[in-house]
């Protein structure tokens, strides 16, 4: 029986080898890292097929030195191996044995996301760039601001605009929903922070912080706070319930473009022209640390749902994820030449969603291995600000045209 194993492993070996039986190099595609190829492909095949019958493929794995997927030998997806009776499991191979029976099974499908996500609708949405996009909690309403100095309300369902927040002078940068969703801010180039209700559409308040334009909004989990990054390098923490804010100590010393909450509600993070990212305990409002992210400025930041993760996107055309606790890098994506505008955790934290300002898709990265899974495509020009839906399902983008596209990706 060894010797049976033996020969049967010597035998694929070669017929797998890279040359052909003139000796010549074989032109087909190689596999193995070039050493084997697919020269006879059938019979490879068939061989598959007979030392799965005998029990001794994880033996021919060993000989060729490497663990090979099956799939890899037959160049197909297999869903599973139906195996004939058990008698014929360990005896001698004979044309009389009826190999196993190899069926094929459809393309995995990519983590969190369906195999082939679909654009839902595009929206004409604004006169100017649509910078920043936002769900609200219920998943019912999305928010966009614009370079048009206007935030807008629109029904998910059918596209229909609710209303047009108008009072900024200048580019809405940012907006962001509360937690309750009854609330919706906006910052804007003119220096203040807006806070708008959501039924009607009509301005509660203004908070009018430093004379300096604001980049990046966020609230806190629990709505009661707001967070303001100023183009003057300071961060603002707002009560929402007294309209009073106060600034953070140790200002980042260039322009803050970007604030992030982790969804635990225990820290504070922010990004700025000069490559740092700074935290800060949301307990006793002290720095906790603050680190050299990236070499250019950081343009977004996001925590993982888990809070265990900070995701940050700069001008280096980087994403690089990041240990909060340590601030030790975790890994870096390989993001496709073009600065990284803005970056969003899905909301079981599987899939982060980055955008460059050169680009027209929309890259989706499966979070444990750091692999791109899928692009969104459809706009046609750049795409400046992404957003997911709260169960996950749907995915919005605002580009430099002045349109919102949103995809079903679940």
């Amino acid at each position: 029986m060894q010797r049976l194993h033996f020969m049967s492993q010597r035998y694929l070996v070669n017929q797998c080898r890279a040359v052909t039986k003139d000796g010549t190099q074989c032109k087909r595609k190689p596999f193995l890292g070039g050493r084997y190829c697919w020269q006879h492909e059938s019979t490879v095949t068939k061989w598959v097929k007979s030392i799965s019958l005998v029990g001794i493929f994880t033996l021919f794995a060993t000989v060729i030195g490497l663990v090979v997927d099956l799939s890899d030998i037959i160049n197909l997806p297999i869903g599973r191996i139906e195996k004939t009776p058990e008698s014929l499991l360990f005896t001698k191979i004979a044309p009389s044995s009826t190999p196993l029976t190899l069926t094929p099974s459809p393309t995995p499908p990519r983590p969190g996301i369906t195999s082939q996500p679909r654009t839902v609708r595009t929206i004409i949405a604004h006169t100017g760039r649509v910078y920043s996009v936002a769900f609200s909690p219920d998943g019912k309403t999305l928010a966009s601001g614009s370079e048009d100095k206007t935030a807008k309300l629109w029904d998910v369902a059918n596209g229909q605009e609710l209303y047009t927040l108008s009072g900024h002078s200048l580019d809405v940068w940012s907006v962001v929903f509360s937690s309750d969703g009854k609330t919706l801010a906006s910052g804007s180039n003119d220096g203040s922070v807006r806070l708008w209700d959501v039924t009607t559409g009509q301005l509660i308040d203004v908070l009018a912080g430093p004379v300096s334009p604001v980049f990046g909004i966020a609230f806190s989990p629990s709505g009661r706070a707001l967070a303001s990054g100023y183009g003057d390098g300071s961060v603002v923490m707002w009560d929402i319930k007294q309209k009073r804010g106060s600034t953070l100590p140790g200002q980042q010393g260039d322009r803050v473009f970007t604030v992030a909450f982790s969804p635990d509600g225990g820290t504070l993070a922010a990004g700025s022209g000069n490559g740092l990212v700074k935290l800060w305990d949301m307990i006793s409002m002290e720095e906790l640390r603050s680190f050299p992210a990236h070499a250019n400025p950081v343009l977004s930041l996001a925590f993982s749902p888990d809070s265990k993760i900070l995701a940050s996107g700069g001008l280096d055309q980087k994403v690089i994820l990041w240990d909060p606790a340590s601030g030790q890098e975790i890994r870096s994506l390989e993001h496709k030449g073009s600065t990284v505008w803005v970056i969003a955790f899905s909301p079981d934290g599987h899939i982060l969603a980055s955008v460059g300002n050169n680009c027209c898709v929309v890259n989706l990265w499966d979070v444990a291995t750091g692999q791109e899974i899928h692009t969104l495509s459809g706009p046609t020009d750049s795409v400046y600000g992404i957003a997911f839906s709260q169960d996950g399902k749907m995915v919005a983008a605002g580009c430099e045209d002045g349109t919102v596209w949103l995809w079903e990706i679940r």
